[in-house]
């Protein structure tokens, strides 16, 4: 699991003081999320607000350009729109709640289940792969930053703020404040998306960490 900081770039000094702004963001994806959870946290909704749904990479853009009052995006588009529009300033960081914005791993539970060895490799090598990104970061950024083929200083930029689990942290995570966020990010993304999600399945239906548990244990 990894953790990224997507967060909304502007001028107001607080939350509320959206209240009645035009807000750039992409629907359905990290910054809808990242924007209700905010929104609901200082006891607003979307009705307070302008909507104007575009991709998040365009977000900076409509914010630079005086398009939208706010814009929610993640790196390296916050750096760009920070050097380019004078006066604004980051608002509201997904490390406000760590755990809301989130990568797991994925994989359907039948193939889970018939391969619990292929399961524990892949865990194994992701252990292995942060070690060596904490003991090495410049080597390890390189490597990453490669295979995506981005830019040592655009990686860097974009990496910022990134924390990535080990198997230790994972299993740490797993059995701590992450149940409660998986929790509110259900019951957020229900209500953005009420004809496609009819149940919100509990952290013990959805995750399936018990080779986790076994291997940190060991």
């Amino acid at each position: 699991m990894s953790l990224p900081r997507p967060p909304i770039s502007s001028f107001p000094c607080a939350i509320k003081d959206l209240k009645g702004k035009s807000v750039a963001y992409e629907y359905g994806a990290t910054s809808d999320l990242l924007l209700n959870y905010a929104l609901k946290q200082n006891g607003m909704s979307k009705d307070d607000i302008k909507p104007v749904p575009m991709a998040a990479a365009d977000a900076g853009l409509a914010l630079i350009s005086g398009r939208v009052d706010i814009a929610v995006t993640y790196e390296p588009y916050i750096s760009a729109a920070l050097r380019e529009g004078k006066g604004y300033k980051r608002l509201y960081t997904a490390a406000e709640r760590p755990g809301l914005i989130s990568d797991l791993a994925v994989a359907e539970r039948n193939f889970i289940e018939k391969n619990p060895d292929i399961i524990k490799a892949l865990t194994l090598a992701w252990d292995d792969a942060v070690t060596y990104l904490n003991t090495h970061p410049a080597e390890g950024g390189k490597i990453i930053a490669d295979a995506v083929g981005s830019p040592m200083d655009e990686f860097k930029v974009a990496f910022e703020g990134v924390r990535v689990y080990d198997l230790k942290g994972n299993n740490e995570a797993f059995q701590g404040e992450f149940l409660k966020t998986f929790n509110e990010v259900g019951q957020i993304m229900a209500q953005l998306n009420p004809k496609e999600i009819k149940t919100i399945p509990t952290p013990q239906e959805a995750l399936a960490i018990d080779h986790i548990k076994e291997l940190a244990g060991k």
